[in-house]
């Protein structure tokens, strides 16, 4: 017989996001900051030429090496 799943509870939405793009791997060295860092370039590129204003944010966060910051 399968073990239950412990409950996990569900995180409230935060008030005023209405996306979310997460970049992830369960290895280092693969590319995960800069993809982050020119995701929210052409965000950044893309909105401003449409509507002339973006509001968006990049979390880095990493656990050893390199994060947006740097870059």
């Amino acid at each position: 017989r399968a073990a239950a799943l412990p409950h996990r509870a569900v995180p409230k939405p935060i008030e005023g996001v209405k996306q979310v793009v997460v970049v992830a791997s369960g290895k280092g060295g693969v590319g995960k900051s800069t993809t982050a860092g020119k995701i929210s370039l052409f965000l950044f590129l893309y909105f401003f030429s449409v509507i002339s204003f973006a509001h968006f944010v990049v979390f880095c966060m990493e656990y050893l090496g390199a994060c947006v910051i740097t870059l």
